[in-house]
């Protein structure tokens, strides 16, 4: 049985057409007149191609002299010929101004909306799907986004091109008109049915052809590469690539066989209708002595109409397809819409409130976070530790803002969270997740999170001082303009995991931001860089609130107050000696640790804290 597609768009075809418009009148009012002028010069360019033969039988028939027909002839094809090559010139341009266009303002629109929608909602698999539908509607010229506008072009022109010739025929017999137009409306709606079919295997294609692009991206991701070689993977990734691409075949043959059939009663179609229009101008010619120019004329123009209605079926179903492709980039753009929040909190130190705040994951059964309170106050370091799902990064993600509370509320001097901008609330904080990634671009570009030219350099390197990479970076040819990875740059250099981790500390020291969260920030650091920094981050969270998660216990000694979480709540709550005292969770927890600590390690976080 075939899976269905369980992601609909919002829009219909008319509403998205209205948006591409619009979207194009936004961004050059001067692509709208190139549209109309390869419209106009389009109907020229195939009317004036229709009407030649006959024009040359008729004067080749009227004219008297051979100077005369040859004179009229060269100045026929001379305009014939203008017309050409400025049909050809419009069409260039508009090629590649619609290009233009979707790159510049269909990409950059798509791009500054991903990075700037919530979180919350940009994290959930059922994004990532419409994402995947989103950009394929972007991918090329010559479908969804931009090949909407490549047809609804020849579309005005074919449409204008058919009302010419209709009004033609009619001169020789509307029969011959209702004939035409009756077979064209038949072709028209075995091509929808066809496009119907079609289009359920290409949503479905979508969805395998995700799959193929996470393989493919494993295949090029370095930071797998040692172990798709160490432990000989490559077949499985294989076999995994290659059962997807059979999927695909599979649905495009099922596809292309409906395109087929279609084609072969389009062809039948086509001959029935020239066979009775041919016939009947041939029987007009020899029974009411039609001229033999008027004959090629009527000839043509039947042969025309045909083409013009052929082409509205075929540009009309593709416009159908390209609008429906298109479709789903807006419903993306609509999701991912920044919150509306627009309240502002005072310069102050934040203080904060967690009012019996729940947080259930989308589709999950409990909630991961329940009935959880608890006020930080201004300046106070804490360390949240607690067995691995206890619930730690959710909630520091919670004050963070990119996930929202599904009960309760989170309060900032008073000032309940959900309703503040959250452009000011992320300036406000700095954070380090166990899990953030460094880019490609310069380390100073990677540390100010601004391009070249932006930062102050030398709070860049003071922040790289205070995490201690500034050796590092001293001894690099280019210093703190020196690339990371060489997807940029060939001279680009590869960091360690603690560099590349010390360098993400360094990012939140340059924004000296009041409330400082560090999510494991030494997990990839040796006993002895550990120790440094958190010399340097003593120091620096002076005065600072400050929230630290750590599944080292030792290392969260020196936090004002320490609380233990386990199931989504505050299971022991106190600083290191009270909760010792108590021969509890966390007690338990730092003996078990402690053991595996040699007495050197241990000597050195005394001489620490």
């Amino acid at each position: 049985m075939e899976e269905k597609d369980n992601i609909r768009s919002a829009y219909s075809n008319p509403q998205t057409a209205r948006l591409i418009l619009k979207d194009v009148w936004s961004y050059d009012k001067k692509l709208f007149l190139m549209m109309a002028l390869q419209i106009l010069f389009s109907v020229l360019s195939t009317t004036g191609g229709t009407l030649l033969p006959g024009i040359i039988i008729f004067l080749l028939t009227s004219v008297q002299t051979p100077e005369q027909f040859l004179w009229r002839v060269a100045g026929i094809f001379l305009v014939y010929g203008l017309i050409q090559a400025i049909h050809a010139y419009v069409m260039q341009v508009e090629i590649f101004q619609l290009i233009e266009f979707r790159q510049q303002y269909g990409w950059e629109r798509l791009i500054r909306c991903s990075n700037r929608c919530d979180y919350e909602v940009y994290a959930r698999e059922s994004t990532t799907t419409l994402a995947s539908k989103a950009e394929n509607s972007l991918d090329a010229n010559m479908w969804g986004y931009e090949g909407f506008l490549h047809g609804i072009v020849p579309l005005c022109a074919a449409l204008l091109g058919l009302a010419v010739y209709a009004l033609v025929i009619t001169t020789v017999s509307p029969l011959i008109l209702l004939l035409l137009l009756t077979l064209s409306v038949l072709s028209y709606l075995l091509y929808l049915i066809m496009h119907k079919r079609a289009l359920r295997y290409r949503d479905l294609m979508m969805k395998e052809r995700k799959h193929q692009r996470y393989y493919e991206k494993l295949c090029f991701d370095t930071t797998l590469a040692k172990d798709i070689r160490l432990y000989q993977s490559h077949p499985l990734l294989k076999r995994l690539f290659a059962t997807v691409t059979a999927r695909v075949r599979g649905m495009e043959t099922k596809r292309r066989n409906r395109i087929l059939a279609y084609e072969v009663v389009v062809e039948l179609t086509s001959c029935i209708r020239d066979a009775v229009c041919y016939g009947y101008l041939i029987y007009l010619m020899r029974t009411q002595s039609l001229p033999l120019a008027s004959f090629v004329l009527y000839l043509s123009v039947v042969s025309g109409f045909s083409a013009w209605f052929t082409l509205i079926t075929e540009t009309l179903a593709k416009l159908n397809d390209d609008l429906s492709r298109t479709s789903y980039l807006y419903d993306y753009i609509d999701l991912l819409q920044p919150p509306a929040g627009s309240a502002t909190l005072p310069k102050e130190q934040p203080d904060i409130v967690f009012d019996h705040v729940s947080y259930c994951y989308p589709d999950a059964e409990e909630p991961v976070i329940k009935d959880f309170s608890l006020h930080i106050k201004p300046g106070e370091t804490l360390a949240l530790v607690g067995v691995n799902g206890a619930g730690k990064t959710t909630l520091v993600k919670l004050l963070a803002g990119l996930y929202h509370p599904t009960g309760g509320t989170i309060y900032v001097n008073g000032v309940d969270l959900e309703t503040v901008s959250r452009e000011e609330w992320f300036q406000r904080i700095g954070i380090v997740f166990q899990d953030a990634g460094a880019l490609s671009f310069t380390i100073a570009e990677n540390v100010s999170a601004l391009p070249e030219g932006s930062y102050d350099e030398q709070k860049v390197l003071d922040a790289l001082s205070r995490a201690g990479l500034k050796e590092k970076t001293d001894s690099l040819e280019k210093g703190i303009r020196t690339f990371l990875g060489k997807d940029v740059a060939e001279d680009g250099i590869q960091l360690s995991g603690g560099e590349r981790q010390k360098m993400l500390l360094a990012r939140a020291f340059y924004h000296d931001p009041g409330l400082l969260i560090l999510d494991e920030p030494t997990a990839a650091l040796d006993a002895i860089s550990e120790q440094e920094l958190y010399l340097q981050y003593r120091k620096f969270i002076a005065e600072k609130s400050s929230i630290f998660i750590s599944h080292r216990l030792a290392s969260t000694r020196f936090c004002d107050r320490i609380i233990l979480m386990e199931d989504g709540r505050i299971a022991e709550e106190g600083n290191h000696d009270s909760l010792m005292e108590k021969k509890g969770a966390y007690y338990e927890m730092f003996e078990a640790q402690s053991r595996y600590y040699r007495e050197g390690e241990q000597a050195n976080e005394e001489d620490l804290f």
